[in-house]
């Protein structure tokens, strides 16, 4: 095995606390390895107000406006468009030899900080390659 996931939880006090059965067994199967950790904060998904506001208004105003230039996508395809154009969206990992995955995240996966960040850089997107404007939420 050579890369181990599992989840945990950081208390309120400060302190990782993960399934440390799991570690250990990666760590007596990969005896004298050099390792590198990643420690990722799984966040709950943003509120369902700005995913109404993003599926509801965001989308079909940037889709309306990507029609008007030419550019005819159904609403799910223009959604992908955006999400594909806005760098908050990619989730990249670094293979051994320097190659990187790549995967678009999904809109479940962000919370609102992250939800809000790619709403702002669509709304700069609509207005500068579109001249669209999208308004904020109310």
């Amino acid at each position: 095995m050579r890369s181990v996931i599992t989840t945990g939880n950081i208390t309120n006090d400060g302190k990782l606390s993960l399934l440390m059965d799991v570690v250990r067994e990666f760590a007596h199967n990969n005896k004298g390895s050099r390792v590198a950790v990643k420690i990722s904060v799984v966040n709950p998904s943003c509120s369902k107000s700005l995913r109404g506001y993003y599926y509801g208004y965001v989308v079909p105003t940037f889709r309306r406006a990507m029609w008007e230039s030419g550019d005819r996508r159904t609403e799910e395809q223009a959604e992908r468009f955006m999400r594909e154009l806005s760098p908050i969206m990619y989730d990249q990992q670094a293979d051994e030899n320097g190659r990187y995955r790549t995967r678009i995240k999904d809109i479940g996966e962000l919370d609102n900080s992250e939800m809000i960040e790619h709403i702002n850089t669509i709304k700069q997107i609509a207005a500068e390659e579109y001249s669209a404007y999208i308004e904020d939420p109310r």
